[in-house]
């Protein structure tokens, strides 16, 4: 799992525009002659036509009702279970700015983050 310390800023929205960035900034990170497989579930931003991968990044998209196989909603969960629930924000920037600082120091975090990342079936060969 590859977590970008350098991640854009955090959006209020969820769509294929925003979501465009992900498998493109995984693409630029994984070396040369690999090929990165990207798991998505079944979002609309994440099954959008106008979503576009680089050559170098696949995406599978697991079947609905199977959150067992999202292992990117187990890992968000934490953070926003630990860091952000149960508080009342004015604004909209007012959440943006606490989920970016939690984002950035949870990124720092890659042994928990591959703990609760961790698939089996999901190795790298």
């Amino acid at each position: 799992m590859i977590i970008d310390k350098q991640a854009g800023p955090v959006t209020d929205r969820a769509n294929a525009v925003g979501m465009n960035r992900h498998p493109k900034d995984i693409g630029t990170m994984v070396p040369k002659g690999r090929h990165a497989l990207v798991i998505f579930d079944g979002a609309g931003w994440h099954r959008s036509r106008d979503l576009v991968c680089p050559d170098n990044v696949s995406v599978m998209r697991v079947p609905p009702h199977s959150p067992e196989l999202n292992a990117a909603g187990n890992v968000f969960q934490f953070p926003k279970a630990n860091h952000c629930a149960n508080q009342v924000s004015e604004t909209t920037e007012d959440v943006k700015m606490k989920f970016a600082a939690v984002r950035e120091a949870f990124a720092g975090q890659a042994d928990r983050i591959k703990s609760m990342g961790h698939r089996y079936w999901a190795r790298v060969l």
